[in-house]
């Protein structure tokens, strides 16, 4: 009764059988990769919106420091062929490993941010560099955050978005769905037992670039009108 929208991670009929259906409960679904295409897509048509969760290949690219530098850019080419609307990754600066009772880690010396073995979990999950897309700029003497390489790579693959945008309103989507469908053949449930359809050599990825940076390159420019206010 806030108004605000509901947000679950979760997808439309949750592994727990205990919780039931989501569906027409929430505003926002926000499913791991898995729940693409099917069931996100059928909340999609029926005006829900869809966002997903994470990554990991080969359903999508992984944001762990030990995996593809290529992982973060992948996301914004797999939202653009799958629809989705927002990419929400669970935390971008957790410098301390709270969720597991430990508060004296070390993101500068140890990579390991997020480890489910300190907290005795039964079937932990880890990973180097999880929940870190920046670091802390303060105990190396620098007044404010860090960034990391893999931001670095997502920042690529939103440019690279940016670009389809441009196109899309230049009435050249089908030339962008086709260099899509061929950077990524595969992802999220597409990809369920597979190995990972996209390329990893950067080439290839800079080659896609670069054919739309040609693209709207050759395209008329556009005709403005420009409205000065008083004073200008």
């Amino acid at each position: 009764g806030t108004g605000f929208p509901l947000m679950v991670t979760e997808r439309p009929v949750p592994r727990d059988p205990a919780w039931g259906s989501l569906t027409g409960a929430v505003d926002i679904g926000c499913a791991g990769g898995g729940a693409w295409p099917g069931p996100m897509h059928e909340r999609q048509t029926a005006g829900e919106r869809a966002w997903t969760y994470n990554g990991g290949e080969p359903y999508a690219g992984s944001q762990i420091i030990d995996t593809s530098g290529l992982g973060p850019r992948s996301w914004s080419w797999i939202a653009r062929r799958y629809g989705v609307e927002c990419w929400l990754l669970w935390d971008v600066c957790y410098f301390r490993d709270i969720y597991n009772g430990c508060w004296d880690n070390d993101v500068w010396t140890d990579p390991l941010t997020y480890d489910q073995r300190r907290s005795g979990t039964t079937w932990p999950d880890w990973g180097n560099g999880d929940g870190t897309l920046f670091y802390p700029g303060t105990p190396r003497g620098i007044a404010g955050p860090v960034e990391s390489m893999r931001l670095k790579s997502w920042r690529r693959g939103a440019q690279d978005f940016e670009y389809m945008w441009l196109l899309d309103r230049r009435g050249m989507s089908g030339f962008v769905n086709n260099l899509v469908q061929e950077a990524i053949p595969a992802a999220f449930g597409d990809a369920e037992g597979g190995a990972t359809s996209w390329r990893k050599d950067v080439s290839s990825w800079e080659e896609a670039r670069i054919s739309m940076g040609n693209q709207l390159a050759s395209l008329p420019p556009y005709a403005h009108d420009y409205y000065f206010a008083e004073g200008y």
